[in-house]
């Protein structure tokens, strides 16, 4: 199946789960994403990138509905002063910790095989 496919397939699924569930069940989703990967390299970008676009997806609506009241007043606490900036480094922590927890999905069914 073609990359993109995937990815929108998975992100069709972790979206309502995202979005009605706390945060790390999406890890947990990311770690069986990797369990399923051909190979670590696959199971790092599928797992990073259907994290990464879910969130982004939550982030956009969330800012959209009012949210980028609460967004300026923690730039400005965290001393950023931008709200972008603030989104922009909010997008780095799932390309993280989705990535780590695909690669850990993939390394425990190989160490389970």
């Amino acid at each position: 199946m073609n990359y993109i496919k995937k990815i929108f397939i998975f992100v069709l699924i972790l979206f309502p789960i995202l979005y009605f569930f706390p945060w790390w069940t999406g890890v947990i989703y990311c770690l069986i994403i990797g369990a399923f990967a051909e190979n670590n390299k696959s199971a790092i970008q599928l797992s990073s990138s259907t994290l990464t676009v879910a969130w982004a997806i939550i982030l956009i609506y969330r800012w959209i509905i009012g949210g980028e009241i609460l967004m300026a007043r923690v730039a400005t606490m965290m001393n950023v002063n931008n709200s972008f900036i603030l989104a922009f480094a909010i997008l780095l922590l799932p390309i993280i910790i989705g990535g780590l927890s695909g690669l850990t999905g993939k390394l425990i069914r190989n160490a389970i095989n």
